[in-house]
């Protein structure tokens, strides 16, 4: 919501509700981290979700500031989440967002099967810590978010998201070091 609010200032866009301005203004100097919400300003959330310049200042998304695709699931469910008894239902982690960075490893086993999962940051940043994790790669998986057609990157905004996971996903099934490795494409968040 604080992202909202930043853009709706910045595309000097007035809240509809003058009691939504002071809301806007205190949660702007709220900690940033979930940690210390609670009901009071889950309330302020959710009043300032409901707020007609908010909603304008939404739609702008993806065009003028960047928001993960799944706020409005957070934003209308609010009220939930600051619970003291909360507990995340399965719809919940599955659109729960962290932003990956770095590299993260896995291992599961399946039946009489082990398998060791690499995830890898997508962000261009991340993209030179890559190279030290494929030896010995069997498959690689790449995911691609079908929603992301008409979003910028957050590290280039003049980049088309869509464009630039063909653009890698080409060189990595191009690559040398994938020659004979079996490539799997994952299109995910239809939404």
């Amino acid at each position: 919501m604080k992202v909202l609010v930043g853009a709706a200032q910045q595309l000097q866009i007035s809240l509809d509700n003058e009691d939504n301005v002071a809301k806007a203004s205190q949660l702007l100097n709220f900690p940033a981290t979930g940690g210390t919400w609670n009901s009071e300003i889950g309330s302020v959330i959710k009043d300032l979700w409901t707020d007609k310049g908010i909603r304008q200042t939404y739609d702008f998304r993806d065009r003028y500031f960047q928001l993960n695709d799944t706020a409005e699931y957070f934003f209308d469910n609010i009220e939930r989440f600051v619970q003291p008894d909360y507990i995340p239902s399965v719809e919940d982690v599955l659109r729960a967002r962290v932003r990956s960075t770095g590299i993260d490893e896995a291992e599961f086993r399946f039946e009489d099967m082990s398998f060791k999962m690499i995830d890898v940051g997508g962000q261009r940043s991340e993209r030179r810590k890559w190279i030290h994790c494929f030896d010995n790669v069997t498959a690689v998986i790449f995911i691609a978010a079908l929603s992301e057609y008409d979003q910028m990157l957050r590290e280039e905004e003049s980049q088309n998201r869509m464009h630039e996971s063909i653009y890698l996903f080409e060189e990595i099934a191009n690559s040398a070091a994938f020659k004979n490795i079996n490539i799997i494409l994952f299109l995910n968040k239809t939404d």
